[in-house]
This record gives C-alpha cells, sequence and structure tokens, in this order.
C-alpha cells in the first residue's frame, strides 16, 4: 500500500529525456515506484493532461535575508519550487556580530547570532521548502570588520576562521557580492583566501561578480581566476549584459563560459528570465558614501558638501533616471515612481540620496537589459534558472513570485525558445548535480520525493513590473519530501521542508 500515487500524467525525469505516461508512488519521503497502473494506495490523484516533474530548485534566491522571514513561504511553493539556494550575492542571515549590527543597524533587525545557531533555528522551524545554505562574503566581513573598507591581516584571518566555523556547520558554498558594500573593497587575494575555504569542504563558489555591465569581460576574468586557484565549482549569478554600452555582450558571455570548461574550469551560470533587475536604492550610490556602515553613509548624505558634488556631478548614461523604478519605501509618494518623476527639477544623484535617507531600505526595479541578450541567456544550456527574488515584502519584482511559471510559460510554451525537457533539466537535475543535492532533482525509483505537478497549457504569471504579487497559474500539486504542501494551486498548511546541509 503507498502513501500516495500520481496517475496518468506525463511524466518528465528531470534528466531531460522526453516524457512518459507513467504513474509515480510515493511513501514516505521517497518515489518508490515509477511504472504503468501502480497501486493500491490511501490516496490518488488522476493527473491527465498535466506533467509531473521534480520540484523546481531556485539556485540564486534571496529569502534568507530578513531575520524573521527565513524564506520558508508558501509563495515559492505554488510557484513548484521545492529547494531554495540562499545566501547569495555576498549576503546570507548569520554570521552577525556586535561589528554587523552597528553596521547595518538602521536598515536591518538584527542580532548577534553564529551560522550553526541560525541553520538550528531554521531547521526547528515549520519550513514549507527546502533551504540550501550558502555563507556570504559581505556578511562574513562585515562580522570581522564592519562595513570599513579596509582589512588588516589580523581580520583576513579572523574571516578565514569563522568560514571554516560556517561549513563545520554546513554551508554548502560561499558567495561573493564584489558590486555591494564591502565586498566591493576586497582585493583578488582576500576573496581567493577565503574561497580556499570552500574548496577544502568540496563547496560552490557562487558569485555576484565586480561588474555585470561595463566592467563585465574583467569581472568574468576574475571570477575565473578565483575559481581556478580556489579549485572550487563555480557559479556566475544571473548572467546579463548591463547598461546600454553592454549591450550584445551575451555572445561573448556565452563563449568565455565554454572556453573555460575546456580549460577545466567547473563553471556554470544561472539567469532570470526579464530585461529587468533589482536591487537596494542604496545600492546606486557610490562606494565611498557607504563605506563605514548605514550610520555613516546617512551622515553624509545630508551633508551639505557632500550634497554639493551630488548636485555637480554628471548623471551616466548608462542608468537613465526615467529607467529606475522605486518598488518599495516607507513613503507612498515615492513607491511605485521613477527616479525621474520623484526628482522633478532636483538633480538626480540629490533626488536618489533624498530618497535612501527617507529609507535606507528602499528597493529599485532597474530597466538594464536588452530583450536580446535575456533571449540569448534562457536558451543557453549551461544557464540554471534563479529567481534572485527575496521574501515577499523586500523586492517589488515579478520575479519574486512567479519566476518558474513564467520561464515555463512564456519562455518554454509561448515563445518555444527552449524545449520543455530542457527546461526542466535545467531546474531540477542541473543545479541538484552543481549543488551536491544527492537524490533530489529526478523523477526516479529512490529518489526524495519534491514534486511538482504542472498543467503546462495554462502555467504562466500574470505579475507586471506595476503589479508583481499576483499568484501564478498552472501548478496544480506540489510534494516536498513526500508531504503535499500545495493541492490544486493552493497552499495545504503542511511543512515538508528541511536544511539541506552539507553532507546532510
Amino acid at each position: 500500500m503507498f502513501d500516495l500515487v500520481l496517475r496518468g500524467g506525463l511524466v518528465y525525469d528531470g534528466l531531460g529525456s522526453p516524457p512518459q505516461e507513467v504513474d509515480v508512488a510515493v511513501s514516505g519521503d521517497r518515489i518508490v515506484a515509477v511504472g504503468e497502473h501502480l497501486g493500491p494506495a490511501r490516496r490518488s490523484l488522476d493527473l491527465s493532461g498535466c506533467s509531473v516533474t521534480p520540484g523546481f530548485i531556485d539556485v540564486h534566491s534571496h529569502s534568507d535575508i530578513t531575520m524573521d522571514k527565513p524564506g520558508c513561504h508558501p509563495f515559492k511553493v505554488i510557484q513548484g519550487v521545492t529547494t531554495e539556494v540562499v545566501g547569495n550575492c555576498g549576503l546570507s542571515a548569520a554570521p552577525v556580530s556586535v561589528r554587523t549590527v552597528d553596521a547595518l543597524s538602521s536598515s536591518r533587525r538584527l542580532e548577534p547570532l553564529t551560522y550553526g545557531e541560525h541553520l538550528d533555528r531554521l531547521a526547528s522551524s515549520p519550513l514549507v521548502n527546502n533551504l540550501v545554505p550558502l555563507v556570504g562574503h559581505n556578511t562574513l566581513r562585515l562580522a570581522v570588520n564592519g562595513g570599513s573598507a579596509d582589512i588588516d591581516a589580523h581580520s583576513l584571518e579572523q574571516m578565514v576562521r569563522l568560514a571554516h566555523e560556517c561549513f563545520e556547520a554546513g554551508a554548502v558554498g560561499l558567495t561573493t557580492g564584489l558590486v555591494y558594500m564591502p565586498g566591493s573593497f576586497a582585493t583578488l587575494d582576500e576573496v581567493v583566501s577565503l574561497i580556499e575555504v570552500a574548496g577544502q569542504y568540496g563547496g560552490v563558489y557562487a558569485t555576484h561578480m565586480r561588474s555585470e555591465g561595463i566592467g563585465l569581460e574583467d569581472a568574468v576574468e576574475e571570477a575565473l581566476t578565483i575559481a581556478g586557484r580556489s579549485g572550487t565549482r563555480l557559479q556566475i549569478s544571473h548572467c546579463k549584459a548591463a547598461g546600454a554600452s553592454s549591450h550584445g555582450k551575451s555572445d561573448w558571455l556565452r563563449a568565455r563560459l565554454r572556453a573555460a570548461r575546456a580549460d577545466g574550469v567547473d563553471v556554470y551560470g544561472d539567469v532570470y528570465p526579464y530585461a529587468r533587475s533589482s536591487s537596494r536604492l542604496a545600492a546606486l550610490l557610490p562606494d565611498d558614501l557607504l563605506e563605514g556602515g548605514d550610520a555613516k553613509m546617512l551622515a553624509r548624505l545630508t551633508d551639505p558638501a557632500v550634497r554639493a558634488e551630488l548636485s555637480a556631478a554628471p548623471w551616466g548614461p548608462e542608468l537613465p533616471a526615467a529607467n529606475i523604478l522605486v518598488a518599495t519605501h516607507s513613503d507612498p509618494a515615492i513607491a511605485g515612481q521613477t527616479l525621474q518623476a520623484i526628482a522633478g527639477e532636483r538633480h538626480p544623484a540629490v533626488a536618489l540620496a533624498d530618497a535612501v535617507v527617507a529609507d535606507p531600505s528602499a528597493t529599485v526595479v532597474l530597466a538594464l537589459m536588452s530583450q536580446d541578450d535575456v533571449d540569448n541567456f534562457v536558451v543557453d544550456p549551461l544557464l540554471m534558472v534563479g529567481s534572485d527574488g527575496g521574501g515577499p515584502d523586500e523586492f517589488g519584482h515579478p520575479r519574486t513570485w512567479g519566476t518558474f511559471p513564467f520561464f515555463l510559460g512564456s519562455v518554454v510554451r509561448d515563445r518555444g525558445l527552449v524545449e520543455p525537457a530542457e527546461a526542466i533539466r535545467r531546474m531540477t537535475s542541473f543545479p541538484a548535480r552543481h549543488f551536491g543535492l544527492s537524490g533530489r532533482g529526478r523523477v526516479s525509483t529512490g529518489a526524495i520525493a519534491d514534486l511538482c505537478v504542472v498543467d503546462l497549457d495554462t502555467v504562466g504569471h500574470p505579475g507586471t513590473y506595476e503589479a508583481p504579487d499576483l499568484a501564478p497559474t498552472g501548478i496544480r500539486q506540489v510534494l516536498v519530501n513526500g508531504v503535499l504542501v500545495v493541492d490544486e494551486g493552493e497552499p495545504t498548511g503542511a511543512h515538508g521542508g528541511r536544511v539541506l546541509r552539507m553532507r546532510s
């Protein structure tokens, strides 16, 4: 007697094979049989007209950034996402020290916390989906050095020791956000010394590179150098060619990944299927204004001399003020407006400074990429799918609520850019293998029962940049470790998720 049998669906194994019309039987947290006419079962679901796939793996998520909402929300599982890789862009929720609290107290509610305590807290929480924990370089740097730009040998030794503690606690990899403070101050040698720790534990290195626009080529070479010197698997996060002068560089980046693989670097990447990005509003400010943490940043932004410098500097053509949409802000008169509209007669940089002072946690949606480059990336078999989304109250971008249904609906079905079996492989077995998630990402006997039932004829996401927080369509059922967490498109209230620590 099986616990559950999914009957009559078109089964995609996640490995890229053609689909087959077979049944899938689940008992406990495992798939125990795949074949025709399975049964009996305590519960059976008739899935005629639907497809059964492995649960989707979001390889680039920020759901862990907010400590009181660590990323286990139904808004991800109703997209079919059974596993999230968190701690990306150099920003993990732990470890947190007193120096971290001092640097970020104005924008995030924090308390001192070790990485092991953080993972133990998550593991004891009622998780809806699985979380794969990565540790962030920026987070390590803040913990030992605050927001300062310079770092001495002693502080670097502390960072390396802290990185070891994180991997001993179960971190699966280490990430950088070299475009963000304080990671932007780091030298190549500093980063290598930390990524070498990841390599010692068999961890992955995921990077938001130092540049995704004008400096794209140099940033890619830096990432490849770090991976080569440290011997780690490399994940280039949210591949893009950002800014008008970089449009068309997707061909170069794709070719460079292939050349690096031919040279022995185990490098892949990920992409989200949207032509607009999202970030913190403060990230648009120059690094010298951010150095030292939030309190110092806010003091500088209200200094008349600094404001005079901002108003005298030319506004760069790479990102016109009309292409910057303030997505979330504590002032409802600012939220939903472009920086150009907010500025009025003021210089855009001054308006930006005022908006950050009013809400240091505000976020923006940026029209940076060309659709041709995005399309070029989404068809690449070396690139996985990642949302780059955070919690539902953090980033006002449709990728948070609908990346995976949008990919299957718009990119795969409507535009025919990727075949369904290949698209599903890139969201399941491919990331499971690269991130070392044993037993996941496939539909086969003995695999863990992370499963998604999807209607490929109706799957999609109606969210827009103006109204992003809409529910997806076409995701019928979702199982996480054999637990039915979504039924007929609605969360069941059950919790099947786990923290997937290194070697767990």
